[in-house]
């Protein structure tokens, strides 16, 4: 009776892991088919890159994203509903790395092995896991073009330009190539040619590079966001002439509070808690005194009072479960098109136009309380001319916040570089 019971439960496991891979190995072939495609196209269509020809480069280069749109919302749409429509997705997922591990996988050999986790690597620091996601080599000049020609544009209006480079957590090391360095060297080599300025946090790093972020997620620590706040607005002070009071983002200013929930990161996610342990999840709040009115797309409302009672969303502490909680979103209420922060207590006309990725959640809550008025417009997101906000808002300072991973993101990422 027992071997029968044994024998029913080994069936299941390994049926259940044949499905999961037959899924897994779907969606990859897809995404692939995807990629190739548009490669293809990108290769075969010469977009025009004079400063004249903006607007018709912009438009020949959205025929290719909405056709990559298209097919990555179908492939979206079936994950979808194995990830959220599918309740006990992870379930199976949890019991598959149990039977690895049970076999003597540990989580390097489970991410080779894992269809679904191929691209993750695991870095060892301080005997703790931490997990990071390699570049692929893909082709990013048309992005590299988008954000010069964008650049140049800013500038020939008078206003003031930067590109604020976040660092990503790849180190290098691992069992995949990464491809960071030499497209972050393209990057560079193509900003200064064309004589635009480039901030790069990761110069600023004393300490191993995976110290500044969660151990299971790509993000980094709200602490590593208010630390950039310093080194952006120490640079703005000296190129661009403005005055912030930098010693607000000295770590004395704040107060940290260690939320009791654990925290497991979208990396963490795909290896789940069977091969690594959750973070702790910081709040930070400031010990200075803010006023702030403040816009929030998504919430379509107006907040008025402190960062804490403007910029953080307490409804997403809300505990829906370790593999459902996302708590990163607490910062700035995650992804918006559209958030503007009007500082209550300067009056000295600075106006700032962030245009970031999510990095910069955990940023634009205390930087917001540098300038009197900062818009913050993520353009995955923001369904608007951008051209027109431009002309409409008047800001001093446009800055992009992007990290180079942003070149190779897939699908709506694209739109990040959509600067219409």
């Amino acid at each position: 009776m027992n071997r029968k019971i044994i024998s029913c439960i080994l069936f299941f496991m390994t049926f259940t892991m044949m499905l999961f891979i037959v899924f897994t190995k779907i969606i990859g072939y897809i995404e692939n088919k995807n990629s190739e495609t548009v490669a293809r196209w990108e290769a075969e269509i010469d977009f025009p890159i004079e400063d004249t020809h903006i607007e018709l480069s912009q438009k020949s280069k959205s025929n290719i994203y909405e056709y990559e749109n298209t097919v990555n919302g179908i492939t979206d749409k079936i994950e979808n509903i194995f990830t959220t429509e599918f309740k006990y997705r992870y379930f199976f997922v949890i019991l598959k790395n149990q039977f690895l591990k049970l076999l003597g996988q540990d989580m390097t050999v489970a991410l080779a092995n894992g269809q679904d986790d191929q691209d993750l690597v695991v870095h060892y620091q301080n005997s703790e896991d931490s997990l990071s996601m390699p570049m692929h080599d893909v082709n990013i000049d048309r992005k590299v073009e988008a954000v010069i020609e964008f650049g140049k544009g800013i500038e020939e209006k008078g206003i003031n330009f930067l590109f604020f480079e976040v660092p990503d957590k790849c180190s290098g090391e691992g069992m995949y190539l990464d491809y960071s360095q030499e497209k972050n060297v393209q990057f560079h080599e193509a900003m200064e040619e064309a004589e635009l300025r480039v901030l790069t946090v990761k110069d600023y790093f004393n300490k191993p590079s995976e110290s500044y972020f969660y151990k299971t997620d790509h993000h980094w620590l709200p602490e590593t966001g208010i630390w950039a706040d310093k080194i952006l607005c120490n640079y703005m002070n000296s190129e661009f002439g403005y005055s912030v009071n930098t010693e607000i983002y000295e770590c004395g200013k704040y107060r940290t509070e260690v939320f009791n929930e654990p925290f497991l990161g979208s990396l963490g996610k795909k290896v789940t808690h069977v091969y690594t342990n959750a973070d702790e999840f910081k709040i930070i709040y400031p010990q200075y005194q803010t006023d702030l009115t403040v816009f929030v797309s998504n919430q379509n409302k107006i907040f008025s009072g402190s960062i804490e009672e403007t910029l953080f969303d307490y409804s997403a502490l809300e505990s829906k479960g370790l593999y459902e909680n996302n708590f990163y979103a607490f910062y700035g209420y995650g992804d918006n098109a559209w958030i503007n922060i009007h500082n209550n207590m300067l009056h000295d006309g600075s106006r700032v136009l962030l245009l970031k990725q999510s990095y910069a959640n955990c940023m634009y809550p205390f930087l917001g309380f540098s300038f009197e008025d900062m818009d913050v417009i993520d353009l995955r997101h923001f369904n608007g001319s951008l051209e027109k906000f431009i002309l409409d808002r008047k800001p001093q300072t446009v800055i992009i916040c992007y990290g180079i991973d942003s070149f190779s993101e897939k699908g709506n990422e694209n739109s990040l570089f959509d600067f219409r």
